[in-house]
């Protein structure tokens, strides 16, 4: 769960340096108007997003918690007679 928290402190930054980036390569590619920068760039979408950490930790800990129930080959064949 801390890997989680990790990665989710730094999305942010790598999505913000990204754009930045994008951003350099338009701004050049204008100045140097031989040279297309942005050909082979995918240009990204207008991400506008927060992670809710709170929210993240919450499900994390109901997928925790949840028992993991073993199915025996009988209850899906038992449950299918039940329903018809």
């Amino acid at each position: 769960m801390s890997a989680v928290k990790r990665q989710a402190v730094s999305l942010p930054g790598v999505v913000y340096a990204v754009e930045q980036c994008e951003r350099h390569l338009i701004l050049l590619s204008t100045k140097a108007k031989t040279v297309d920068l942005m050909e082979h760039f995918k240009r990204s979408t207008a991400r506008d997003f927060r992670i809710v950490t709170s929210v993240v930790e919450q499900t994390l800990n109901k997928e925790e918690d949840r028992p993991k129930k073993k199915r025996k080959k009988n209850d899906s064949s038992s449950a299918s007679e039940a329903g018809a």
